[in-house]
């Protein structure tokens, strides 16, 4: 049985998405897990980089759509491939740092049944200057819940790192109504829905890189 969905979606994401699906294959965990590509029919080599790991490693699932359907509706589609407990949100030009992030992800949400998703630590890559800013959201991530609400209220959460837990998001998230309201991101309006509805946890450790 699969465990956890990596859910990547694509768009022109030539220059990272080898770095990004690399450090997915590499992952050490003791389940099984899956890649789940949806490209928003990207115009560069993308696609063509995607097919040169799906020969090689049978992980990967890639839908690719001859039509652009924006972030949300190509978010939806995707998830509706994932055939898992848990989804790994990550975008096809960020990466995991860290050889065991899944491992780690997975272990907190087993270990606390309540939780509907749980947030991690990332670096921040700035591509004009090669540089990297450690740990960019370590304030937030030590900080209380209640803090963590409060300031997702009113500046946003660093959406990069979330793991959910498939049966919140069914349960919590009214995609229908992101449709209503002509919503056209996902990370945003589900982390919202899922921490104002259920509880969540923090893990004060660096996994990936934005």
């Amino acid at each position: 049985m699969i465990k956890l969905s990596v859910h990547i979606l694509t768009y022109n994401s030539e220059a990272f998405i080898s770095k990004c699906l690399s450090s997915i294959i590499e992952q050490q965990t003791n389940f099984s897990y899956e890649i789940v590509i949806g490209d928003d029919a990207s115009t560069d080599k993308t696609v063509k980089i995607i097919n040169s790991y799906t020969n090689i490693h049978d992980k990967i699932k890639l839908k690719i759509h001859d039509s652009n359907l924006g972030v949300l509706n190509n978010f939806i589609d995707t998830l509706k491939r994932c055939n898992s407990k848990y989804i790994f949100d990550i975008a096809g030009d960020d990466w995991l740092s860290d050889p065991f992030a899944l491992q780690t992800l997975v272990d907190e949400l087993d270990q606390n049944p309540n939780y509907s998703f749980v947030d991690s630590g990332y670096d921040c890559y700035y591509e004009r200057s090669g540089k990297i800013k450690s740990f960019i959201n370590k304030s937030v991530l030590k900080s209380t819940k209640a803090a963590y609400i409060a300031r997702h209220k009113v500046y946003g959460t660093s959406f990069m790192g979330c793991c959910y837990r498939k049966s919140s998001i069914k349960k919590y998230v009214n995609f229908d109504e992101y449709r209503k309201q002509q919503i056209d991101f996902e990370d945003y309006p589900i982390l919202t829905d899922l921490m104002m509805n259920s509880d969540f946890g923090l893990i004060p450790k660096v996994l990936s890189v934005y």
